[in-house]
């Protein structure tokens, strides 16, 4: 058994395997339902609350602006001058070595920038609650 460690700044709400096709993906009082299936049950016992550790990994970026485009018809009539950034990724900061019996949560972006590091996941596909707000995720990415 692992310890979850939430390298994150929120709370990650990890709906576990619910008991229709496997996506559930939207809840409400309690309730789930499945929007391939029509589907729907109780969360209850359902999701796990992981708090944040405190510490936060990150991966460093930096942007530079490289060009102007002209987008025609886009925002104001007759075009518009956008300006087009290109996003370089640097090194990850705040993630600790590998632990016996602990894995790492981290933002999407980290773990994509990241390779050769199995016990460091990300959330999985969002649950959306009442008006389509997040309010958790379904498992884990690896």
């Amino acid at each position: 058994m692992s310890r979850i460690v939430n390298l994150t700044p929120h709370t990650l709400n990890i709906h576990l395997t619910d008991p229709c096709c496997g996506s559930a993906d939207y809840q409400q009082a309690g309730v789930w339902w499945c929007s391939s299936c029509g589907r729907q049950g109780e969360t209850e016992g359902n999701v796990i609350d992981v708090l944040p550790s405190g510490d936060v990994a990150r991966v460093e970026s930096f942007e530079t602006e490289g060009r102007k485009a002209i987008m025609k018809g886009l925002v104001l009539e007759g075009g518009c001058i956008v300006s087009v950034r290109t996003r370089t990724l640097g090194a990850i900061v705040g993630l600790p070595d590998p632990k016996a019996g602990v894995v790492y949560v981290v933002s999407g972006m980290v773990r994509a920038a990241l390779s050769g590091r199995p016990d460091v996941y990300s959330p999985g596909p969002l649950v959306r609650g009442e008006g389509g707000r997040p309010v958790g995720c379904r498992g884990l990415f690896s």
